[in-house]
Formats: structure tokens, sequence, C-alpha cells
């Protein structure tokens, strides 16, 4: 997909803690699972995608989020996490959750970038906001109170 038609959209989450991210994170997710988006969550490493697929299935004592994490088959998920260097097939929203942005972000119609409130995630957000203007793209700014 050409990244001109890319939608970006932060999520600036002020007072929570790690903890207050992930769960909104995963309930941007359940939102985008309840619309019928097909959602590819990117993270750093193999720690992280198993530390959130543990989440998804203990967020919300009533709610349920398909998903799976990304390996070599293709995935059958609506919801996938994963950290290669690849993006699945046929998945519209990228919530990247990594410190880089991946190569492949403009292979997805949307993304989406939740900002934790600690200086260091800030800042590395600020390096994302800064790159996506620098691809010619208007990042929409969500602040979002925990």
């Amino acid at each position: 997909m050409n990244n001109e038609k890319t939608k970006v959209d932060f999520y600036i989450l002020s007072g929570g803690d790690e903890s207050g991210y992930m769960r909104y994170t995963c309930r941007l997710t359940e939102k985008a699972y309840k619309l019928k988006h097909r959602i590819y969550i990117h993270v750093d490493n193999d720690v992280k995608a198993q530390q959130f697929d543990e989440l998804l299935w203990t967020f919300s004592q009533g709610s349920f989020i398909p998903h799976e994490r990304l390996n070599n088959g293709m995935p059958q998920s609506p919801v996938v996490i994963g950290y290669n260097d690849t993006a699945p097939e046929g998945y519209g929203l990228l919530i990247n959750l990594s410190k880089v942005i991946p190569d492949f972000y403009d292979k997805f119609a949307r993304v989406a970038e939740v900002v934790a409130d600690e200086d260091t995630l800030r800042q590395t957000s600020r390096e994302h906001f800064r790159f996506y203007r620098e691809q010619g793209l208007t990042p929409n700014i969500h602040q979002i109170s925990l």
C-alpha cells in the first residue's frame, strides 16, 4: 500500500503506568476487533509478544479477542502479535508497540502508536512522529486520560 494512504494515529496517554499503557492497548485492540478490523500488533521481541499475548487473554473478564503470535505459517486469527521483519498479509491495522517503526508500516491502511506517560517512551514517540511527517503523513493525535 502506498504510504500516502496510510492513516497514522497517536494515542497519547496521561496519568497511567506501564500496566495502564498495556491495558489501554488491549482496549484499543478489542475496539478495532469488534469493528471487524484485522490487526497486527508489532512488539520488540519474543518476550514482549508473550507478555501481550497473555494480557489479551486476561485484561478483561468478559472480553474475548481471538489472537495468536506470528510464527512461520499463515496466521488464522484476526489479531496477530509479532516482532519479525515481515508483516502478515491481509491485515489493515498496525498497532506499533515497538521502539522502531517497522519498514513495512506502509502496507497497512492504518497505524496506531500508543504513547505511554513516561519520558523515554515519549521521546521515542516524538521520533516516530517526526518520521511519519518526513514521509509526508499527517498523524492525528488523541489525548487519553487513564
